[in-house]
C-alpha cells in the first residue's frame, strides 16, 4: 500500500502496486490536448456526441487553445486561476460570445468531465460577471436576423410559378409553408409524407465533417443526429405546403418512397443557388436558407397561433426557444410608428 496525491493505492501484489504508480505519474504530465483526444474519443464512441461536433471542438482548440500556457501544462498541474487568466486574455483580445461559450465547453471536456481534476470552467465563467458589451460583435453574421417580408414572401411563391422545374425554388418555398431547416429538407423522402393525413415526420438530418484528409463529409443521419428529440418528430402540414410537395415529387426523379425527393443534393447547394440565382433575380438582401424558418416561425406567431401550436409544429421543446431565437419583426419602422400611434 502507498499513496498517491492523497490517495491511498492497494495491490496484492508488488508489479500492480508499480503499475498504479506508473499511472499516476504518467496522468500527471498528460497535456491538454492528449486529454481532450481521449475524452473526445469516449464521447464519439458512447454517442454522446456527432462526428461534426467532434470535428468542432477540435476547431476551438486549433483557434484558441494550441500553444497557449493550458496547452503546455499538464492537466493536473492547472490551477483555477490559470484558466480564468487565460479566458481573460481571450476576451481582451477580442471573442464573440458563441465562440466564447463554445470554448467553455471545450475547457470543461478537459477539465470536469476527465478525471484529473473537477474544476467547473462554467462555475470560472459565472464568477467573471461578464456582459454583452465585453464580447467582440464584428464578426456577427449580418443575415442572423434577417426574414422573408409578406412582400418578399409572395415574390419566391410568383417565382417557383414561373420558374416550376426549379426544384430547388420549391424546396425553399416548402421550407417557408412548413418550417422545415435546410439540413432537414435535403433527407426528405416520400414516404415521410402523409398526404391525406397531411403529416410530415422529420426521420435524418444531414450534418457534415472532415476526414482524415480535410476532406468534408456529409451524411444523412437518422440516430442521435438532432440537437434535440424534439426535431425528429411530426408536424401537420398546410394545403399550400401539400401543393408544394406534389409540384416537387412531379419533377423529382424520386421513384420509389425510400428515394430521396432531391436525389442527394447537399444543403450548400441551395444556398448557392438562393444566392446566385433567386436572390439575384428578385433583388432581394443576401440571406441563409435558414431564414425561411424562422420567417415561418414569426408568420406563426404573427397570425396568433396558440403557442403551444407553434412550439410542436417547430419541434421545440419550449415556446421559449421560439421566441428567443427564431421570432423577427417583419414592419418597418413606417408600419411600427402606426401600430404605436393606434395604441397610445
Amino acid at each position: 500500500m502507498t499513496k498517491l496525491g492523497g490517495k491511498q493505492a492497494t495491490s496484492k501484489t508488488k508489479d500492480g502496486l508499480n503499475r498504479k504508480i506508473i499511472e499516476y505519474y504518467k496522468s500527471k504530465a498528460l497535456s491538454f490536448k492528449q486529454v481532450m483526444i481521449e475524452e473526445l474519443d469516449k464521447k464519439l464512441a458512447q454517442h454522446d456526441i456527432l462526428k461534426s461536433s467532434y470535428d468542432r471542438y477540435l476547431n476551438y482548440y486549433d483557434r484558441y487553445v494550441s500553444g497557449s500556457k493550458l496547452d503546455k501544462t499538464p492537466v493536473s498541474e492547472t490551477s483555477e486561476k490559470q484558466i480564468r487568466d487565460f479566458l481573460r486574455e481571450k476576451i481582451i483580445n477580442g471573442i464573440s460570445k458563441k465562440n466564447f461559450n463554445n470554448l467553455i465547453s471545450l475547457l470543461n471536456i478537459v477539465y470536469f468531465y476527465s478525471e484529473l481534476t473537477n474544476i467547473y470552467v462554467s462555475d470560472i465563467k459565472r464568477k467573471m460577471n461578464l456582459q454583452s458589451k465585453n464580447f467582440d460583435k464584428s464578426n456577427r453574421r449580418p443575415t442572423t436576423d434577417i426574414i422573408w417580408s409578406d412582400k418578399e414572401q409572395e415574390m419566391l411563391k410568383n417565382y417557383t410559378d414561373i420558374h416550376s422545374d426549379d426544384i430547388r425554388a420549391l424546396g425553399m418555398l416548402f421550407m417557408l409553408q412548413t418550417g422545415l431547416a435546410i439540413s432537414e429538407l435535403v433527407g426528405l423522402k416520400p414516404k415521410d409524407v402523409d398526404i391525406d393525413k397531411r403529416r410530415l415526420t422529420v426521420n435524418r438530418i444531414e450534418r457534415h465533417y472532415k476526414d482524415e484528409n480535410n476532406k468534408t463529409v456529409y451524411v444523412l443521419s437518422e440516430d442521435g443526429s438532432a440537437k434535440t428529440d424534439n426535431r425528429l418528430e411530426t408536424m401537420n402540414i398546410s394545403y399550400k405546403a401539400v401543393d408544394t410537395y406534389n409540384r416537387m415529387l412531379a419533377i423529382s426523379k424520386a421513384k420509389e418512397p425510400d428515394d430521396l425527393i432531391f436525389g442527394g443534393l447537399k444543403c450548400h447547394d441551395f444556398d448557392t443557388h438562393a444566392r446566385r440565382h433567386i436572390l439575384k433575380e428578385l433583388g432581394i438582401s443576401q440571406r441563409g436558407a435558414h431564414s425561411l424558418r424562422k420567417s415561418f416561425a414569426t408568420n406563426l406567431i404573427d397570425k396568433h397561433v396558440e403557442p403551444s401550436v407553434v412550439a410542436k409544429q417547430m419541434r421545440h421543446s419550449d415556446i421559449s426557444t421560439t421566441f428567443k431565437h427564431y421570432y423577427k419583426c417583419k414592419k418597418s419602422e413606417e408600419e411600427i410608428i402606426k401600430t404605436i400611434d393606434s395604441v397610445a
